[in-house]
């Protein structure tokens, strides 16, 4: 019932192998497979979510890592428990065979944590004969376009408390989130950038790794286009990206996801951030990514209700595992 809300790359920009099989039955309309290669069958009527600019980019760029085996608490919170190290691990030293290392490692783990899942959620009341009777996917049948809605209000309200975290005592959005918190140079935008951008460096797979992309509200993007970079620098301008299906505008290279971040006045918050193994993500408890940790449950009111109910809901949280990770700056001056 409820189709994939996270979007595709378009056709012309995926290869031969990873494109979807042809679709199955009677849809309406293939858009899974994107760019120029959707039908529309006109038949039926169809159903379109209005008002997506509330819908960022940056909540279609996170990649999500699914939680397993969560635990409810006495008050009906969600959540599953971590440690971490107590201290960063002993310096290793050189030795021979004859003068074997004596120093053994103080590092300690912490007693295990809580770390909350928010939930949200909505209820869709629903005729059990008219959803029988009209066709499945399609504007015709209200079970369907009533659970879109429901679904699209639910990711609405997800992109907002990414950004804010209000709501939600447990949920910690972007401007509240632990990271490297390091001050603007002054009301030079490009230097503020760099400064951003080099500040990113969680440990990722073991190696190292660096920045994935930069954050910001639509004020920031405008007044970042006006830079002098921007205007002279080939690898600064709108195109695709690969890794999220999104247009997107890129700066040096790294594209610049949109969120609707507060302005206050003349200034920002600017983020960097790694969207690697140890970085940036959105964890989730129900669904898939492809519906952003969506689920759909269908409750019978009684065996002889007329009336079914769907359960709109999912349960998510916004993480990093190292401060490296996240750079946040505030004070950004857009004047």
């Amino acid at each position: 019932m409820l189709r994939s809300l996270r979007p595709q790359p378009p056709i012309w920009a995926r290869s031969l192998a990873e494109l979807p099989p042809p679709p199955t039955g009677d849809s309406g309309s293939n858009h899974a497979l994107g760019g120029f290669q959707d039908t529309i069958d006109a038949s039926r009527r169809l159903f379109f979510v209005g008002s997506n600019e509330h819908v960022a980019e940056l909540l279609c760029a996170l990649p999500m890592v699914r939680v397993n085996h969560v635990q409810v608490d006495t008050t009906g919170r969600m959540y599953f428990e971590t440690s971490t190290l107590e201290a960063p691990p002993t310096v290793p030293t050189f030795y021979t065979a004859a003068d074997p290392p004596a120093i053994f490692t103080r590092a300690q783990e912490t007693a295990p944590s809580r770390v909350y899942l928010v939930r949200m959620g909505l209820n869709v009341p629903a005729l059990v004969l008219d959803s029988r009777v009209t066709d499945d996917v399609s504007a015709s049948n209200p079970s369907y376009w009533k659970v879109q809605s429901a679904a699209y209000s639910v990711v609405r309200l997800l992109d907002e408390t990414i950004a804010n975290g209000t709501g939600s005592p447990d949920f910690e959005g972007l401007m509240n989130l632990s990271g490297i918190t390091p001050t603007a140079p002054g009301s030079d935008l490009e230097a503020t950038m760099a400064r951003a951008l080099v500040r990113v460096h969680p440990s990722g797979n073991g190696a190292g790794d660096g920045p994935h992309c930069l954050i910001g509200n639509s004020d920031l993007l405008e007044r970042l286009m006006q830079t002098d970079t921007a205007k002279s620098n080939s690898s600064c301008g709108f195109r695709y990206n690969l890794s999220s299906g999104l247009f997107v505008y890129h700066y040096l290279g790294v594209p610049f996801y949109r969120c609707p971040l507060p302005t206050d006045g003349n200034e920002t918050t600017l983020f960097a951030a790694n969207l690697g193994k140890t970085g940036l993500h959105l964890e989730y408890a129900y669904g898939s990514p492809e519906t952003f940790g969506i689920a759909v449950d269908d409750i019978l009111v009684n065996g002889t209700s007329p009336q079914t109910t769907y359960y709109v809901h999912g349960a998510w949280r916004l993480g990093v595992w190292e401060p490296e990770g996240l750079c946040k700056i505030t004070g950004v001056d857009l004047s």
